[in-house]
């Protein structure tokens, strides 16, 4: 069933495309705001009454690198949850304090200082407990 749904998205993804870059400009609009409506139908028809449960997110993920699969190999969709890697991949700057944080019994703690990174610099162990922030208390918050 997975096969099928990944080749409907596709299929799908695919007709949009080639309507909307093979109509005149004026009409190119038209053809998006319409193929981006039968797309947003289609989706919920499929997420309301397809037999098998359906992960909404992954099949939109699906439909957008099938989209882009007819593109071109450079051209890539990034998710808001791989936005952070990409950006430290890309650009070699890190925002963060360079340690993976993590909710143990309620409490925001330090699961993994990144070795060389600031709170590895700054003496930050496993287990270390965030208690607050700029004054804001932050137990039990991510």
């Amino acid at each position: 069933m997975k096969k099928g749904r990944k080749r409907l998205a596709l299929v799908l993804v695919s007709t949009i495309v080639l309507v909307a870059f093979a109509a005149p400009p004026v009409e190119k609009y038209f053809e998006i705001a319409k193929s981006l409506d039968i797309f947003s139908t289609l989706f919920k028809e499929v997420n309301a009454y397809y037999v098998d449960e359906v992960d909404p997110k992954k099949l939109i993920d699906q439909g957008i690198n099938g989209m882009l699969e007819n593109l071109d190999p450079y051209t890539v969709y990034i998710s808001e949850d791989e936005s952070e890697s990409f950006s430290i991949q890309t650009t070699g700057s890190y925002a963060g304090i360079g340690a993976l944080i993590g909710i143990v019994n309620n409490k925001t703690v330090v699961t993994h200082p990144y070795l060389g990174f600031p709170a590895y610099r700054a003496g930050v162990k496993v287990g270390d407990e965030f208690v607050s922030v700029d004054g804001q208390n932050m137990r039990g918050k991510p």
